[in-house]
């Protein structure tokens, strides 16, 4: 690809590419891209060359990608580079939707580089915490999707990540059609949490994204989001800016 203007193959991708990735090709591309050794991942953002794969639908499998490394991230001091790639990916996400910037493909093998020197490679990172398992059998044992995006959110505030993801994934299995309730959960308990927006803001980012990502594995961004509010790094009090926020505004379950 040139440095300046667009290849004629470029434009014809732009134009031409519009179907999904179904969940056996986004889980191709997820592996490239986290599992390969770089630059493994380089032909893989426009596809094989009989590939019609919408550019924008890519990039919801490569924010599925990188918000898998958020949930493989289990030290608080380990966040920095998965929790900023993910919003930059997040950003890249609202360009593509906002513009149609004739280089923007160009973009997309920026994205798929973002995770490669935050990724974690040990398999033993990948298996699921036996807490979150039990917590997940437990969960799908619930009544309603309300009580289950309340347990989520009493996890995350409980800064107990192996829990708030059990629950979490017990939550996305058992309520595939109504997930606002742990929505709005997770966004409750990740406004509530810390005193450091730039880190709060991350899983917004993911909700957000979740709202608008077309990706079959898309439930993976709540995922990330119950992880990375439950395990990221806190200063101080977590909770202090919440309760004078509460006092302030008279709301007591916040005070």
């Amino acid at each position: 690809m040139p440095y300046g203007g667009t290849t004629e193959q470029e434009r014809a991708i732009l134009a031409n590419n519009k179907a999904p990735l179904d969940a056996a090709e986004t889980d191709a591309l997820i592996e490239v891209i986290l599992r390969q050794p770089e630059p493994a991942y380089l032909p893989a953002p426009d596809g094989a060359p009989e590939g019609r794969q919408e550019p924008r639908a890519i990039l919801d499998a490569i924010q599925v990608g990188v918000a898998e490394v958020v949930i493989e991230t289990h030290d608080d001091l380990n966040f920095s580079l998965p929790q900023h790639c993910y919003e930059y990916c997040n950003t890249l996400g609202w360009f593509c939707d906002k513009f149609e910037h004739p280089q923007r493909l160009k973009l997309l093998y920026l994205a798929a580089a973002s995770p490669q020197p935050g990724r974690l490679a040990p398999e033993a990172d990948r298996r699921p915490h036996a807490a979150a398992l039990r917590e997940a059998r437990q969960c799908r044992r619930a009544s309603a999707p309300i009580e289950m995006a309340a347990r989520v959110e009493a996890a995350c505030i409980a800064l107990d990540a192996p829990k708030a993801c059990g629950l979490g994934a017990g939550a996305i299995s058992t309520a595939a059609t109504t997930r606002a309730p742990l929505v709005r959960a997770l966004a409750y308990a990740c406004s509530r949490l810390g005193n450091d927006p730039h880190n709060q803001e991350i899983a917004l980012c993911m909700l957000e994204d979740f709202g608008k990502n077309r990706s079959p594995h898309r439930g993976r961004l709540l995922l990330a989001a119950a992880q990375h509010t439950a395990r990221h790094r806190k200063y101080g009090d977590p909770l202090d800016c919440s309760r004078r926020f509460g006092k302030a505004l008279g709301v007591p379950e916040l005070a």
